[in-house]
């Protein structure tokens, strides 16, 4: 079960991550 909850978080951690450099990438694009 840990190996398993390990790679959900890794996995939740890049979905973030990657989500905050979009929203980023869409304001930083809307205010130019």
């Amino acid at each position: 079960i840990l190996p398993m909850d390990r790679l959900l978080d890794m996995f939740r951690t890049v979905v973030n991550v990657t989500g905050d450099i979009l929203v980023a990438r869409v304001i930083a694009h809307s205010e130019s």
